[in-house]
């Protein structure tokens, strides 16, 4: 559904969790925007990254620059009868272009199983996410799924008309987001959306067999549009950058006493995500 909410949106799971009562506007008329997807669909998602920056690490200044292509598949596996689905994700690295090999060492040619329990609106209300712990590139892989995590845009509890805008917000995180146009008719009926999204990040890692332990804490900012099928439900263009800035420590646990490393990012991510088929036949671009 959301793409890269799927490519490990997990790391900060229940960011956008749904909030006792959400601040978002609900008007009289104008469409019903959901992503309310049928049991057993199977969607396939091509997703491309451009990520530059800069990172400090031991007092040195490295340039990051690297692109990215992700293949990612989400298999509706559940309904619940209030709208809500379960998915089944999986995702694909295809291929990587890396000027230093920050991310292509933290990267798997796949990247395990995830299910994600979302509501009609696109809130998080449950993952399950496999274990890493013992992992020795645990915070490699952590490190470089919190580098191409894309937040997904929540939906407005009511109708909306074109120009309404709403806000999503919760303890860790917080969206606002507006409606920009409704095209085309029937199958092919369109819902263009802008959202800026600010969150926290935080990763906490531990390797004891190794006596490794890393805490990354850090905010990312994000502004898209996205072109959401009011038809089926589904997300059928995601595009936008997200900035991110983070601060971590790794300690390294030694027998004549720790050695602790820190490290800084300075991240812009642009993406693109399309959708490419449905149930095996292919979505045009119209």
């Amino acid at each position: 559904m959301f793409s890269l909410a799927t490519v490990l949106i997990l790391l900060s799971a229940g960011m956008y969790a749904p909030s006792a009562a959400p601040p978002a506007t609900a008007p009289v008329r104008g469409a019903l925007l959901r992503y309310d997807r049928p049991l057993g669909q199977l969607a396939r998602y091509h997703i491309s990254l451009d990520v530059h920056g800069v990172e400090v690490s031991l007092g040195e200044r490295l340039p990051v620059k690297w692109q990215a292509e992700v293949e990612v598949a989400e298999e509706v596996i559940a309904r619940g009868a209030d709208g809500s689905v379960w998915l089944r994700v999986t995702s694909r690295l295809t291929d990587v272009t890396d000027s230093n090999g920050v991310f292509a060492n933290g990267a798997t040619v796949e990247w395990p199983e995830t299910r994600l329990h979302l509501s009609p609106r696109g809130e998080v209300l449950e993952t399950a996410q496999p274990d890493t712990k013992g992992d020795a590139r645990a915070r490699e892989r952590a490190f470089a799924a919190l580098v191409t995590q894309v937040s997904p845009i929540i939906l407005p509890q009511g109708p909306a008309q074109p120009g309404d805008q709403w806000q999503v917000e919760t303890g860790s995180g917080r969206q606002t987001n507006r409606l920009l146009s409704l095209q085309g008719s029937g199958d092919r009926q369109v819902a263009r959306i802008a959202s800026v999204a600010t969150s926290p990040l935080a990763i906490d890692e531990s390797v004891d067999e190794l006596g490794l332990r890393t805490h990354l804490a850090g905010e990312a900012r994000q502004t898209s549009e996205l072109d959401l099928l009011l038809s089926s439900g589904l997300v059928r263009r995601h595009t936008g950058r997200t900035h991110i800035v983070t601060r971590s420590q790794t300690t390294l646990s030694l027998p004549d006493g720790p050695q602790v490393f820190n490290m800084e990012s300075n991240l812009t991510i642009a993406f693109e995500i399309r959708l490419l088929t449905v149930d095996g036949r292919p979505v045009g671009s119209g």
